[in-house]
């Protein structure tokens, strides 16, 4: 982590870097979790009704979260917060954004949740000792937000990972998850 203080004012959109970073990336990426979900676990790509309550539940339980993180930082004011995003400028940048946004809900559930504890699962490992430790990896990838950042991604990933394990529903919380990063966007786009 950072230093306090340490972290830039305002991170700018690049329209160019987030869609070389989906189509080099995250697309592949999600191409080799797709084939190594299907390989464990053939069908469970399948979109089903769950994913309508896992949805509900997770943007419900994110929101919350958001919510209550950023209310906690602009209290309290003793850690650093994170950075901060610039909106997207112009359709285009609004497009490529609402897409990598979904990308990277994708991909990000499709190992934290699916991959990870259906592995430990699997593995003979308990539920909840996969969920934690899901949870914390997905905090740890989320440092560079600085200590609220972490904070929050810990306790999204507990969220995440107990609506997983409760629906089995990818799509869902995948769904959400894509929902919660492009509410990070319009957020930042201010009034």
């Amino acid at each position: 982590m950072l230093p306090q203080g340490s972290y830039p004012a305002l991170i700018p959109f690049s329209a160019g870097r987030e869609l070389t970073r989906l189509v080099a990336y995250t697309l592949p990426c999600l191409g080799f979790m797709g084939y190594l979900i299907h390989r464990q676990c053939p069908g469970s790509l399948k979109p089903r009704k769950q994913d309508l309550c896992a949805f509900g539940a997770a943007i419900l339980g994110l929101g919350c979260i958001g919510i209550g993180i950023s209310s906690a930082e602009s209290w309290v004011n003793a850690l650093s917060s994170g950075p901060a995003f610039e909106a997207p400028q112009g359709f285009r940048a609004w497009l490529i954004a609402l897409l990598s946004s979904a990308g990277t809900g994708y991909l990000e559930e499709s190992y934290f949740r699916v991959y990870l504890v259906r592995g430990a699962e699997e593995a003979g490992i308990s539920r909840r000792s996969g969920a934690f430790f899901s949870c914390l990896l997905f905090a740890l990838c989320h440092s560079y937000e600085g200590p609220w950042g972490v904070l929050q991604a810990a306790l999204a990933g507990g969220v995440l990972s107990w609506v997983f394990t409760r629906y089995r529903a990818i799509h869902g919380i995948a769904l959400a998850h894509g929902a919660y990063n492009s509410l990070v966007y319009l957020m930042s786009a201010g009034p």
